[in-house]
Order: structure tokens, then sequence, then C-alpha cells
């Protein structure tokens, strides 16, 4: 009798994590690509390091993170905005959007989104204004389904647009500044977004939680190669000048 007791209350406790887990729509921005002098992406594209201006190629990754292990989950469509929040660093602009053919249904309504300025910085972010109007966002939309992942997968994600933005000002020493993806916060959950999740169909509800961003991509700002022989080639000059004394 004992025993049962504690089997039971063993299957209570587990099954109360498994409730509680994560099993939610994550949308991660990653750095995939830079171009530049001196510039590099670490941290599994959560970090990009410019020493000069040049061209970052964001991909955008859409996890539908379910708990049963099994290869159910699927993805529709999302609304969301790419936006960079500039500290001193690193300034600059949005220069596209390219949605991946699986997810570029245009006439059931994907689009790109619209390059203006979403955070009154003056400089060029994606998307849209207004929660409301479907006008200006980027919007993934599946050529089927849901668009199920490939096996074995359910530790992959769906590649669904990506994005080109240009670095032109580069200052080292100058705070980061970082970019990421903003979800639609509508009236309409499926609107928000629609994916399957252990084989179930879901939707994202305004000011849920269901359905988020990941970590942002830092932009850190860093001294040129170039500069930074001049100043070991200085330091080296001085010292040996000192011995000398």
């Amino acid at each position: 009798m004992q025993q049962t007791k504690v089997i039971f209350v063993c299957f209570a406790i587990l099954a109360v994590c498994v409730s509680s887990a994560s099993a939610d729509l994550i949308v991660n921005l990653r750095a995939i690509s830079v171009t530049g002098a001196g510039n590099t992406i670490t941290g599994e594209g959560k970090t990009v390091n410019l020493a000069s201006p040049g061209t970052i190629t964001y991909g955008v990754y859409v996890k539908p993170d379910g708990l049963d292990l099994l290869n159910n989950e699927g993805l529709l469509a999302l609304g969301g905005k790419f936006i960079t929040t500039y500290g001193t660093g690193v300034l600059g602009n949005a220069t596209g959007s390219a949605l991946d053919p699986l997810f570029n249904q245009t006439a059931n309504g994907a689009q790109a989104g619209t390059i203006q300025d979403l955070n009154a910085d003056g400089r060029m972010d994606i998307g849209g204004t207004a929660d409301t109007s479907a006008t200006g966002w980027i919007y993934p939309l599946s050529t089927t389904y849901p668009a199920h992942r490939p096996t074995p997968s359910f530790e992959e994600e769906f590649y669904v647009d990506t994005i080109e933005y240009n670095a032109q000002v580069i200052l080292p020493g100058g705070t980061d500044s970082s970019a990421n993806w903003f979800r639609r916060n509508g009236s309409s959950a499926a609107s928000n977004a629609s994916w399957t999740e252990d084989g179930l169909p879901k939707t994202a509800a305004k000011n849920g939680t269901t359905y988020r961003s990941g970590d942002p991509v830092a932009l850190h700002a860093i001294p040129e190669p170039s500069a930074l022989i001049l100043l070991s080639m200085g330091a080296l000059a001085l010292l040996a000048f000192r011995r000398r004394k």
C-alpha cells in the first residue's frame, strides 16, 4: 500500500512538471553571415562583433516547442517585426526581408514586411505599426497546413525569413545595440500566429506568452585589426624607448 502511494505521488509530480514545462512558439533571430574587415559572429549567432561597416544577414527561426517528443509540430503563419534598438557603438539600417519559399504564399497574404522606422529613432526597421492592421507586418505563411518539420526533428526549427541589415557607423567603446523579432499582438489570435503543438492546433492570444521571442542579437563595436596592430606597435616602441633610457 505504501509503495502504491509513493508511485502515485511520483506520477502526480511528473504530471505537474510536464504541464508546467515550456510548450510554446519561440522565435529566434540569429546572425548567419556578416561582411566587412574584422567582423565576426559568435555565440551561435547571438553576437556580432563589428570592427568595420558591413552587411549582416539574419535568419528568423521558429520552433513550436511541444512536449511529447514526436514529429507532430508544425507552423502555418506568424506576424512580427524586426527592430534594432541602438546604443552608441553601432548604427545602421535594415535594408530588406525575403521570406523562405515554403512560407511565401503571397496569394493568401504572406508578405515580407515594410521597411520603415518603427521606434522613432530615425533608422529603418521592418514591420507594421498597428496591431489592428496586417499592413506592413512580416507575415510568413506556409504553403501547406501545417508545414511539418522534416524528420527526425523535434529539436529543429523552421527557417521562415532572411533579413538584411547594413551596419554603417562603428564606434569602438560605445554601448551595444541589439536586434530582435517582436510579435504582432492583435485581437485576432490566428492573425498573430497559428501552429500545431503535440499535434494540436494553437493560436497566439493578445497579450499571451505562448508566442514570444528568444534572446536578442547583440551588435558589439570593436577596434579594427589594423588599429590594434598600430596600438601594439606603439606600445612596443614605447617600451623599447624606456629600456634605452
